[in-house]
C-alpha cells in the first residue's frame, strides 16, 4: 500500500493473493482482472489468476489460465508454478505437481510463493509414501516439507507418524509433544504410542524402557483395560519395589524405604499400599504433614471402597495433624469417623485421642 504505483503489476497482484488469504475470492479475481487490463501479456497475471482460481475449487478454470499465460508469455517460472500448484489441487495429483513445481525452482531459485506448495507436495507425497509402507521415502519427503514450511503443524504431524514407524518412538513422541504444546491435542495419539512403544521393548527385553512407556501411558488417560498386560506390568513391579521396601524399613533405613515406596508410586500412582506404607515412613522420619497427606489418599480409598482398611488409618492421620501442628484437622477426622461408626472397632480408641486433643 505504501508503494502504491511504484509496485508496478505486483500491487494487484499481491492485493489479489491477500484477498484470497483473507477469503474473499470475488475481490482476489476482480484484482487480477486489474491487473490484466494494464499488463495483458503478463505471464504472472495468468499465474496467479490459475492458482486463485485452482484454491477456490475451479481446476478447469485454473487450466484455462494456465493455457492463456503460455500462448502469451511461453514457458515462464511464475507458470510451472502455477501448474504444479493446480495438480497438487487435485486427487493424484502431487507427484507430477512436485515435479512442476522442482522445474519452477530450477527456472528461478528465487521464485516467491513457491515454499508453501512445494511442502504441501512433499507432505501429499509423504503420506501417500507412508501408506504404502515405504517409511523411508516418507521420511525424505517429511524432511523436505518441513525445510519449506517448518512451523506447519500437519508436516510435524507426517514426521512423527514416519519416526514411529521406523520405531524411533522417542523422536516420534518428542514432536507430539511439540505439536500439542502448539495447540493440537496429540495426547490420546502419544499414550496409545507410549503402549506401542512398551511391547516394542519388551520384544527386545527391555523391561525397564517398557514400564515406563507404560506408565507414560498410564499417565496420558489408559486404563488397566486398555493397558492390557502393561497393567500387570506395572503391578508386579510396583509390588517389587514394595517388597524392596518393607524390608529396608525392618533393617532400620528409613531413607531406601522411602526411596522404594517412591518409586513404587511412580510406576503405578493409584497404588494405596505403597502410598500407606510410605505414610508411615514420613511419619519416623517426623516429615508429619507428608505422611499425613499420604494417610488422607488412604483414608478417602478406603470410605470409597477402593481398599479395605485393616488398621486404624483415621487414628494415625490424626496424630500426623497434631503433630503437624493442625489439630483442627485432627479433629476432623476424628469426629467424622465416629459419626461414620460410632459403635466401631476403633471407637473407644478415636474418643479417648478426641479427649485428650481437649484436654
Amino acid at each position: 500500500a505504501h508503494l502504491g504505483e511504484a509496485a508496478g503489476i505486483e500491487g494487484p497482484l499481491l492485493r489479489a493473493r491477500t484477498a484470497l488469504l483473507a477469503g474473499d475470492g470475488v475481490e482476489a479475481l476482480r484484482e487480477v482482472e486489474a491487473a490484466r487490463s494494464r499488463w495483458p501479456g503478463d505471464g504472472r497475471v495468468y499465474a496467479t489468476a490459475a492458482e486463485i482460481y485452482a484454491n477456490l475449487g475451479r481446476p478447469e478454470a485454473a487450466d484455462e489460465e494456465i493455457r492463456r499465460g503460455l500462448a502469451e508469455a511461453g514457458r515462464t517460472p511464475e507458470l510451472e508454478r502455477a501448474t504444479g500448484v493446480a495438480l497438487i489441487l487435485r486427487p493424484g495429483g502431487a507427484a507430477q505437481g512436485l515435479v512442476q513445481l522442482e522445474q519452477a525452482r530450477a527456472l528461478d531459485p528465487e521464485l516467491p510463493f513457491l515454499d508453501r506448495p512445494l511442502s504441501q507436495a512433499h507432505l501429499l507425497e509423504g503420506r501417500r509414501a507412508l501408506a504404502a509402507g515405504d517409511a523411508k521415502a516418507a521420511f525424505r519427503h517429511a524432511r523436505s516439507a518441513r525445510d519449506h514450511d517448518p512451523h506447519e503443524l500437519f508436516v510435524r504431524e507426517l514426521e512423527a507418524d514416519v519416526l514411529a514407524a521406523l520405531n524411533d518412538f522417542d523422536g516420534a513422541l518428542e514432536l507430539y509433544r511439540e505439536i500439542d504444546a502448539a495447540g493440537k491435542d496429540t495426547r490420546d495419539l502419544r499414550a496409545l504410542l507410549h503402549q506401542r512403544a512398551a511391547t516394542y521393548e519388551l520384544v527386545h527385553s527391555n523391561r525397564g524402557k517398557a514400564v515406563e512407556h507404560y506408565r507414560a501411558a498410564r499417565e496420558l488417560g489408559l486404563d488397566d483395560e486398555a493397558l492390557g498386560f502393561g497393567a500387570t506390568l506395572l503391578r508386579e513391579e510396583a509390588e517389587a519395589k514394595i517388597e524392596e521396601g518393607i524390608a529396608a524399613y525392618e533393617a532400620g533405613d528409613l531413607a531406601a524405604a522411602r526411596r522404594h515406596f517412591e518409586e513404587a508410586l511412580a510406576v503405578d500412582a493409584t497404588c494405596l499400599e505403597a502410598r500407606n506404607h510410605l505414610g508411615v515412613v514420613l511419619f519416623r522420619q517426623e516429615d508429619y504433614a507428608e505422611a499425613a497427606a499420604a494417610w488422607e489418599e488412604v483414608l478417602a480409598a478406603g470410605l470409597a471402597g477402593e481398599l479395605a482398611l485393616v488398621e486404624p488409618v483415621h487414628l494415625n492421620l490424626a496424630r500426623a495433624w497434631v503433630l503437624a501442628q493442625r489439630p483442627a484437622k485432627a479433629r476432623k477426622v476424628l469426629e467424622a469417623y465416629l459419626a461414620r461408626d460410632p459403635e466401631g472397632v476403633w471407637a473407644a480408641e478415636s474418643e479417648e485421642a478426641l479427649r485428650r486433643l481437649d484436654g
